[in-house]
């Protein structure tokens, strides 16, 4: 199990969560953190039968989520691979209850962005973005200043 989980991060999730990072300049922190507001919000979106203690358990959530977001975007935050278990074994419920129309079926996405944030604290270092494209805009811009 822990060979799959290492290729799926390594294959499916790693390479998304690295060019996401590169192309917005945010760190993986901040990344994992908007994906766990993300899935917040989707669990208050497809949610239709609100108790009392519902009501509160995500309403916490969901205010810690966004303080955690707003002022601690950049702080590490723990991760396991029983709470991606967990997350894998939702995404299929999730999956087969929006093909059988008994869900919502933005809860696989709701499930796929809480992913994204447990698999983002795996991830060791988001590598620098090649600067290939800045070589060739330069140089072709000296090449017009010459002419």
């Amino acid at each position: 199990m822990e060979r799959l989980d290492a290729w799926l991060a390594k294959t499916i999730f790693w390479p998304i969560i690295i060019k996401i990072c590169q192309e917005t300049g945010c760190t993986k922190w901040a990344f994992g953190r908007l994906c766990a507001f993300l899935w917040i919000c989707g669990v208050i979106l497809m949610t239709k039968n609100w108790t009392w203690f519902w009501s509160i358990f995500i309403a916490i959530i969901a205010i810690s989520e966004t303080l955690s977001l707003g002022l601690r975007r950049d702080s590490p935050y723990g991760q396991s691979g029983f709470a991606r278990a967990v997350f894998w074994i939702a995404l299929a419920f999730g999956i087969f209850d929006a093909v059988t129309g008994d869900g919502h079926p933005a809860q696989p996405a709701s499930t796929l962005a809480m992913l994204f944030s447990l698999y983002a604290a795996t991830l060791s270092t988001v590598p620098p973005k090649r600067r290939r494209e800045n070589k060739k805009a330069s140089a072709s811009r000296a090449g017009v200043a010459r002419g």
